[in-house]
């Protein structure tokens, strides 16, 4: 179960999470910004960036050295 608020100022979203945090003093509430709970997914999406530049490199220098060889 959760609750999701919507902030009229992004860059302190932050800040509101931690005093509503401290303002309900539950100890199982945890709080997560749009920018933290999508770290995840933008780590994702360059580790995959990452493989398709290696793999598309790989790719790339096995068909020139075989066409080198003719």
């Amino acid at each position: 179960m959760g609750v999701e608020l919507k902030v009229k100022d992004v860059d302190r979203a932050e800040e509101i999470a931690e005093k509503l945090e401290k303002a309900l003093a539950v100890r199982r509430i945890r709080s997560r910004t749009g920018t933290s709970s999508t770290t995840n997914l933008f780590t994702a999406l360059n580790l995959q960036k990452l493989a398709l530049v290696i793999i598309l490199t790989l790719i790339i220098v096995v068909a020139a050295s075989t066409w080198s060889r003719r």
